[in-house]
């Protein structure tokens, strides 16, 4: 969703589960001088929403308002705990198998 809606994390990170609608694949943040304004999301993000929040009802703080939680606490997510969230996505995305010399063209004439 961050991606997607080119929001602030800090913004994604204040949503609430009734801010969100999968179906019209929109959600209504707060921004500045408290003022609401929508912000649309695409059909990729809404799949992902929604997985997310048929897994979310299955978590132990399911009832809190927040829409994104942590998956060890009982506590909404922060902007730190969503970055984290990237960053270790996007090293996992990034790495590189070790190469294998075996199969290298080193030493053959």
């Amino acid at each position: 969703m961050f991606a997607c809606t080119g929001c602030r994390l800090a913004k994604i990170t204040s949503l609430r589960v009734e801010d969100v609608d999968v179906a019209k694949r929109a959600a209504v943040v707060i921004g500045k001088g408290n003022k609401q304004r929508t912000v649309k999301f695409d059909a990729k993000c809404a799949l992902a929403v929604d997985r997310y929040l048929r897994k979310r009802s299955e978590h132990k703080a399911a009832d809190l308002p927040a829409l994104w939680i942590g998956v060890r606490r009982r506590t909404p997510m922060t902007p730190s705990g969503i970055r984290q969230v990237i960053e270790r996505r996007a090293a996992a995305a990034l790495a590189v198998p070790p190469a294998r010399p075996c199969g290298s063209l080193a030493g053959r004439r």
